[in-house]
């Protein structure tokens, strides 16, 4: 018998069936509050998409997908052996592109030549307060990160470094705040 190819998935799918895989049968809701908890550390996903790919991975048959009979009718999506199939093959694949830092205020900082010393101020102390945000939420995520022991230390390994990633952007920030003009830096690189 012929198997037939896996099907060319996005990155959110895979992530979003590689967490039912994870955490067992979730609705929605369930992979929106682990995505906020958890995912989020290591990539934004909007939380509609946790809405709208679950049935979509259903009608490949790679969920399977069950409706509450009666009160709000709410859809539990667990793997089906196909799908535990796709998610071990994702994994075992390497990643399409070159890591990535998608990140808008790095981009205005690049191009911040037509910008004030004052503004850059305040987008890296916008920056500054967001990668504190982000490092408490992250330290009171850890102790609660997960529901299997077997499993926590793999999911603890990528929350520590979303912990040190973002103390290190956080640090470079509270840089770029206090030498918005970047004047120290030039003087120290003899420019």
């Amino acid at each position: 018998m012929v198997s037939s190819p896996a099907p060319k998935l996005t990155t959110t799918q895979s992530l979003v069936l590689t967490t039912i895989a994870w955490r067992g049968p979730c609705t929605p809701y369930d992979l929106k509050d682990y995505f906020q908890r958890v995912v989020r550390a290591l990539v934004e996903v909007p939380h509609t998409l946790l809405y709208t790919e679950p049935p979509k991975l259903a009608a490949l048959g790679l969920v399977h997908e069950e409706r509450e009979r009666s009160g709000r009718r709410r859809k539990t999506y667990t793997i089906t052996d196909a799908g535990m199939d796709v998610v071990r093959e994702w994994l075992a694949t390497p990643p399409s592109r070159e890591p990535s830092l998608d990140d808008e205020a790095m981009m205005k900082l690049l191009y911040s030549v037509f910008s004030t010393p004052a503004a850059v101020r305040d987008l890296a102390r916008n920056q500054v307060d967001y990668y504190e945000a982000r490092i408490s939420a992250i330290e009171l995520a850890l102790p609660t990160s997960d529901h299997d022991a077997a499993r926590r230390r793999y999911l603890r390994t990528g929350a520590r470094l979303a912990l040190q990633q973002a103390k290190l952007l956080r640090e470079f920030w509270l840089d770029v705040e206090k030498d918005p003009d970047r004047k120290a830096e030039a003087k120290r690189r003899g420019v």
